[in-house]
């Protein structure tokens, strides 16, 4: 089970989120984990920073400019380079479709915004662990 007690895996995440205010805020929270974190504005940066920046996890949103979420994820999963690199979507969009296409596009888990910051750290703590294991 997973508390705010445990300890951080440290781990290299990519966010891929178009409002700065939000990347910011994720970036602050992830930061003092000591993770080696990289910010992308859409996907289309995404898969650029994808080519020297491999991650241990990706954590988007849906809604962004030129490639949404949806599209990234897609596209990661159809890569057999990037294929298992964890997917956590992270967004507004709360709508059960939203979360099955999220889902059926590649996605690990799904978050909606505004969210619990230590369950976040808890689930990012999971997936760099996991990312460990592989």
């Amino acid at each position: 089970m997973l508390t705010g007690e445990n300890k951080i895996s440290s781990c290299r995440i990519l966010i891929v989120e178009d409002c700065d205010d939000q990347a910011n805020l994720l970036r602050l929270l992830l930061d003092s984990d000591d993770h080696q974190i990289e910010v992308a504005g859409d996907g289309v940066d995404a898969l650029e920073k994808l080519k020297t920046f491999k991650p241990s996890l990706v954590i988007t949103d849906l809604v962004m400019p030129r490639m949404d979420g949806f599209e990234l994820c897609a596209a990661l999963k159809n890569d057999s380079s990037l294929h298992d690199i964890p997917v956590l979507v992270l967004t507004t969009q709360g709508e059960i479709k939203d979360v099955l296409n999220a889902l059926q596009a590649g996605a690990n888990f799904y978050f909606t915004k505004p969210f619990d910051r230590q369950f976040l750290r808890d689930w990012v703590s999971l997936f760099c662990s996991q990312a460990r294991s592989r």
